[in-house]
């Protein structure tokens, strides 16, 4: 099975022109080591693949013939935020600098984190600002004051004047976010918090919608991820069993009710209580 499925890659592979097929192999690569966490030589890797834009021009191979494609993502942060199964890589822009960080290859990992910064919206510096800061601060004490150049850079791409266009762009074709862009998403969840009766009635909680908002503009969760902790999507299928929490405790109980049932959630309480029991012995 596993070898006529290679084999099919393979074959599919070759019909894609040279510059997309060198990008999808080299995207799947750094998919793998982000996916499975094996950061050893993922900072040099990917740095590459960001210099060139790969993620403009990649395909996208699924066992189904009907789904196999050539995608080409608007931006950096669409390509980085969308799922495996579109050519992404299913990762928050600040969890991505962080494992890129922790990737320590002398000088690739800081040049890779610093083209990232100069590739994502301000806002989501901004917010991320803090933390990103933390980082850098424990990078120079245990590598060296060279790390402090990311901060340099975070200050640079914040404070840097908006372009004023000057001229007029004339064609049909004009570019819209994508449905499950970041944009999009923060919008949805903008417009669901002023509508109180669609909350009330979808059972939404104001409080996992602000959250879910916050994560996202920080750079903390992709918006699929943004989306289930706000309770606007529901959980596939082959993930029944996983739940969403939130902070509000109320709310990831609701949650845990509706995922598990009644009496596995009272039974899940007994074991929980029964832990903070053990605990205070």
């Amino acid at each position: 099975m596993h070898s006529n499925i290679a084999r099919e890659q393979a074959d599919w592979l070759l019909t894609l022109d040279n510059q997309c097929k060198i990008n999808t192999l080299n995207y799947w690569g750094i998919r793998d080591l982000i996916r499975y966490r094996k950061i050893e030589g993922l900072a040099a890797k990917f740095l590459a693949f960001i210099r060139i834009r790969g993620w403009t021009d990649l395909g996208v191979f699924s066992q189904s013939s009907s789904k196999r494609r050539v995608v080409h993502f608007e931006s950096f942060t669409d390509w980085i935020s969308s799922e495996y199964s579109e050519g992404g890589l299913s990762i928050a822009p600040t969890e991505l600098i962080v494992l890129l960080a922790n990737a320590y290859e002398y000088e690739k990992s800081l040049d890779a984190c610093i083209e990232v910064v100069t590739l994502l919206p301000t806002d989501t510096l901004t917010a991320a600002r803090a933390q990103i800061d933390d980082l850098c601060t424990g990078l120079a004490c245990i590598h060296g004051d060279h790390w402090s150049k990311l901060e340099q850079v975070i200050d640079e791409t914040i404070n840097k004047p908006n372009l004023t266009l000057t001229t007029t762009i004339v064609g049909p074709n004009v570019i819209r976010p994508k449905a499950g862009s970041t944009q999009k998403v923060l919008e949805r969840i903008q417009r669901t918090l002023a509508d109180k009766n669609q909350m009330k009635d979808r059972g939404l909680s104001e409080a996992a919608l602000q959250e879910a908002y916050g994560l996202l503009v920080r750079g903390m969760a992709t918006p699929t991820q943004a989306l289930r902790v706000a309770g606007l999507v529901s959980i596939s299928k082959k993930a029944s069993k996983s739940v969403y929490f939130v902070k509000d405790s109320a709310e990831s109980a609701k949650r845990v009710v509706e995922t598990i049932g009644r009496e596995e959630a009272a039974e899940m309480a007994k074991i929980i209580l029964r832990g903070f029991a053990e605990g205070d012995d």
